[in-house]
């Protein structure tokens, strides 16, 4: 994993949809990653760190990243249960 500057994401973002990556594909693929990380984390360190977590989070990201999270974890935790 890289630490990248707004503009960086941007153009990082602009070349996938060059490259026939929709944003929508972008986000969804960006909420399972974190939905995967936070299963990760709540399997290995227990839900209270998850908890911990979730309270520490920019309350400025995208809802729509929320709502993609949510998505994911309900579809992990159909197949991978803790």
């Amino acid at each position: 994993m890289e630490l990248v500057t707004t503009a960086q994401m941007r153009a990082i973002e602009k070349e996938a949809d060059s490259k026939g990556v929709s944003y929508a594909q972008m986000m969804q693929n960006a909420g399972r990653g974190l939905a995967e990380i936070v299963h990760a984390v709540g399997q290995a360190n227990g839900w209270d760190e998850v908890n911990r977590l979730i309270a520490r989070t920019n309350p400025h990201l995208l809802a729509t990243m929320g709502i993609l999270v949510t998505a994911a974890l309900i579809w992990l935790m159909r197949f991978k249960p803790f």
